[in-house]
């Protein structure tokens, strides 16, 4: 019995949204009392500087610290999962998160932040827990 075996390439630049020295969020031991789900738009070709997006980089802060952006996902979303939307599961009861949203070409490039959102996060269990069918944010590799 012959068998052939095919040699598939990976391109060897694969894009990260980790950049030296920026912060990446901490993970906190996981309550799951709440969540914030993120979703946005598919970002456009604008011009020759701006190629077209391969996924997304996703940061947040805590209102009131002066703290710079902390990095949530070092792979871009959306390259493996395929959807625009995405639950931060690593959230503290009480706290007000503030995100953006980096679209990442292939070459690496990020584009300017988005719009500025944010989300309090209520400082009560809730009653009635329910789960979202959005993806972590985070690589699911990390979590713990």
């Amino acid at each position: 019995m012959q068998t052939r075996t095919t040699a598939s390439r990976l391109d060897a630049t694969v894009p990260s949204c980790s950049i030296p020295g920026s912060p990446r969020v901490p993970e906190l031991a996981k309550n799951a009392e709440h969540m914030v789900i993120l979703s946005w738009t598919a970002s456009a070709l604008a011009d020759s500087q701006h190629l077209d997006p391969v996924g997304y980089c996703i940061f947040r802060t805590m209102q009131g610290q002066n703290q710079p952006m902390q990095l949530v996902n070092s792979q871009p979303f959306f390259q493996i999962t395929r959807q625009l939307r995405c639950k931060d599961d690593l959230v503290e009861n009480g706290k007000k998160y503030i995100y953006v949203v980096r679209a990442i070409s292939a070459s690496n490039k990020q584009s300017d932040p988005s719009n500025i959102v944010s989300a309090v996060i209520p400082t009560r269990k809730r009653s009635h827990p329910s789960e979202s069918s959005a993806p972590l944010c985070r690589e699911p590799a990390s979590e713990k």
